[in-house]
């Protein structure tokens, strides 16, 4: 008797199916990889710039100039104002010739003196922050004076600030407090 060595239709739909089971898992682990990356992504670009914005503000706040009579954080319509004296040889006596840096928040835009520091700030503003709970807000912020001018600043981020939270679009908080370290709020 000769045998035959022939696959079965059985063994073939068998090998088939674990074929395509094997296919599938590939399939899982490959998207389930490029979900996250992409959130990972756009989370590692939110917080970039909202520290890029921190940094920011720190520069100018440790610069600042003024005294009691001249504030040299000052707040304005949606956010605040740093005076920074402009001079490469400082005079500090002379507030005439004294630069202006502009903090403000206008939609999702933040700016400092027109300049788009970042598009991704959820919108609104809370001038009462740290006295009053952080607002739902994309910019908390608020002015302290314990004998030296300081402003506290949170702002909270999402890739597409107008839309949900979700693992796409995540949210980002950050902030600090910045004094001046050559400035006095004494009279």
């Amino acid at each position: 008797m000769k045998r035959n060595s022939a696959i079965t239709l059985l063994e073939l739909i068998i090998a088939i199916s674990l074929l395509g089971v094997v296919a599938l898992g590939f399939t899982s682990i490959q998207n389930f990889a490029r979900y996250h990356a992409i959130g990972s992504e756009r989370r590692a670009k939110v917080q970039n710039e909202l520290s890029y914005v921190l940094q920011h503000i720190s520069k100018n706040i440790q610069r600042a100039t003024g005294d009691g009579n001249n504030p040299p954080i000052a707040a304005v319509a949606n956010g605040f104002r740093v005076r920074v004296d402009a001079n490469p040889t400082p005079t500090p006596a002379n507030y005439g010739d004294d630069t202006w840096y502009n903090y403000t928040l206008s939609g999702n835009t933040f700016y400092c003196n027109g300049e788009a520091l970042s598009a991704y700030i959820v919108s609104g503003v809370n001038n009462s922050y740290p006295a009053s709970e952080p607002a739902n807000v994309g910019f908390n912020y608020g002015l302290l004076d314990s004998g030296v001018p300081c402003v506290a600043v949170m702002l909270r981020g999402r890739y597409s600030p107008s839309s949900a939270v979700n693992a796409d679009n995540p949210e980002i908080t950050m902030g600090s407090r910045f004094c001046s370290v050559s400035a006095s709020s004494n009279r």
